[in-house]
């Protein structure tokens, strides 16, 4: 893959490694700003090609050839069936209006939330098992990036259940159907 290899730019009598950077660098000021493309560019690129292959669907042209009895099977009754429990975090002001994975901005005051695996524009319940106090949010980012946590919640939705004070907590995550 091109987009994993690294290559090597000779700038006068120094080399520069360049992570990310395509053969289709030609000219030195291409290459100077191909220099400067960051990695969750290329890493968002490569959780939308895992989707597709993780949770396949009647518009995937793959699911839809090896699977022609089962084109009517929706992606639904699968993620209804998700229940999982763990520590959830929030995150707010230091990511307030940049990009998430799904491409919107980011705002802190929004139901929303980032989890590693489950598609992007599904909805899941959220539960603190500390005080039973529930949230509905939109997963349209993806992490948490740090320790075993299992969702990061946006600030609206940890201050609801009950978990901005302290940053973390025990919850229950089940996926629910807009249906």
């Amino acid at each position: 893959m091109s987009a994993c290899s690294s290559q090597q730019i000779k700038t006068g009598d120094t080399t520069i490694h360049t992570p990310f950077v395509t053969p289709i660098a030609s000219t030195p000021k291409i290459k100077q700003q191909l220099i400067t493309i960051k990695a969750p560019e290329s890493r968002f690129r490569t959780i939308l090609a895992l989707k597709d292959r993780l949770w396949p669907t009647a518009k995937n042209e793959n699911y839809a050839e090896n699977n022609a009895p089962a084109k009517k099977k929706s992606l639904l009754p699968r993620l209804a069936q998700y229940v999982k429990r763990g520590i959830a975090s929030w995150y707010g002001p230091g990511f307030h209006g940049k990009k998430t994975a799904s491409g919107e901005v980011f705002n802190m005051y929004e139901m929303t939330a980032a989890h590693k695996t489950l598609p992007i524009d599904s909805y899941v319940q959220v539960t603190n098992l500390k005080n039973n106090k529930s949230v509905v949010v939109r997963i349209n980012d993806r992490g948490p990036y740090s320790h075993h946590r299992v969702l990061d919640l946006s600030y609206a939705a940890a201050k609801r259940i009950g978990i901005h004070s302290q940053g973390t907590g025990k919850v229950e995550i089940k996926a629910i159907s807009t249906s």
